[in-house]
């Protein structure tokens, strides 16, 4: 018993020198905290609840500071809040800087523009626009859908172009089109276009026959609205027709509204006619022709007028001989005179035999006669 006694006693020694070793230093750090447990019993009985208070206050601000700094150091480890923050941040210096940079709307610098056209006729709108990237041509058919896309066909051409084109017809004129612009800022519309038919000239006067002496100036005359050109045309009644007539030394203002000529005495067998044009077609005057007075007489191309009524004034020369005979009476009346510029221009003649009863040859009779040689 002594000897388990002994044992035990060793025992606890080692275990409190053990103990010692171990614990001692630790509790020396700690002095503050020994001291404070040193004076324990004078605290609980002074007051035993004030260190309680005094230390759990600072316990917690201790732990509210740590929290903190704990916070704040989770907050500055995560990674992922800072990137979305700078994803966030780059985002808006981009969506700023497209914004800054966006293309503008299209703008339209020339509106398409009213046609007057004719049938048949091909018909081209265009618009002409800055920063476009597409068009797209309209109509609206005047049957209470408004304005639909037009799409390629045989009718529609170029229809997604700046030009659309087609050829008109009736049924056009009760349309209305406009272009639609657009690019990736927007859309702007072009003015509403459409077109009119111009219609065929309209005679309103029509050339009338007419009645003259040889050598008179012939006046045929039209008078026609919506009229652009005049074309005077003759039929010769060779077989031909009615061909153009072209300006020359004997017909004069053959592509105005007015033909002009002197009137000779192959003209009575003649046709005159005048096609009046505009952009919409032709039309035809009425056909006329001349007819010369009963007191007048044509042989062998020589025009004899009547001057009293026992006497005849030589009016003109059409014919083409090179020699040629003026009698003394024409249907039993003496030719007395040769009329102004009765044979002025003509080349052909070369020798001409006056009876001795003409006694006045006026001014310019035989002007222009450069191969007339003899005068008998």
């Amino acid at each position: 018993m002594k000897h388990s006694l002994k044992s035990m006693l060793s025992l606890a020694l080692a275990l409190v020198m053990i103990f010692s070793i171990f614990l001692v230093p630790s509790v020396s750090a700690e002095e503050g905290i020994l001291d404070t447990e040193v004076v324990t019993e004078p605290v609980e009985e002074t007051n035993t609840t004030e260190p309680i208070e005094t230390v759990e206050p600072a316990a917690e601000t201790v732990d509210e500071n740590n929290a903190a700094e704990s916070t704040d150091e989770m907050e500055a480890e995560d990674p992922s809040e800072n990137e979305t923050e700078e994803i966030l941040s780059d985002v808006n210096v981009e969506s700023e800087i497209s914004m800054a940079t966006a293309a503008p709307l299209p703008e339209i610098t020339a509106q398409p523009v009213d046609q007057l056209v004719s049938a048949g006729d091909t018909v081209t709108f265009t618009v002409v626009a800055e920063n476009a990237d597409s068009y797209q041509w309209q109509v609206d058919r005047n049957d209470g859908k408004g304005f639909v896309n037009l799409s390629k066909s045989t009718t529609w051409k170029n229809t997604k172009t700046a030009s659309l084109s087609f050829k008109a017809k009736e049924a056009h004129l009760a349309y209305k089109f406009r272009c639609v612009v657009k690019n990736a800022a927007g859309e702007v519309i072009s003015d509403v276009v459409g077109i009119s038919m111009q219609t065929l000239p309209t005679i309103t006067t029509q050339p009338v026959d007419q009645v003259a002496s040889v050598g008179d100036t012939v006046k045929f005359t039209v008078v026609a609205d919506d009229a652009e050109s005049y074309q005077w045309q003759i039929d010769r009644n060779n077989g031909k027709g009615f061909v153009n007539l072209s300006n020359s030394t004997t017909w004069k203002n053959t592509k105005t509204a007015t033909l002009s000529f002197k009137a000779a005495d192959v003209h009575q067998a003649y046709k005159f006619r005048c096609v009046v044009k505009n952009a919409a077609g032709e039309v035809i005057s009425d056909e006329v022709g001349i007819s010369f007075e009963e007191s007048q007489w044509v042989i062998d191309g020589v025009v004899y007028g009547k001057l009293t009524e026992t006497t005849v004034i030589l009016l003109n020369y059409t014919g083409t001989a090179e020699t040629l005979t003026i009698p003394e009476l024409v249907e039993g009346k003496t030719v007395v005179e040769i009329a102004v510029e009765a044979f002025m221009d003509n080349t052909n003649l070369v020798s001409i035999d006056l009876p001795d009863t003409i006694t006045v040859i006026h001014a310019r009779a035989f002007k222009g006669c450069v191969n007339l040689r003899e005068m008998k």
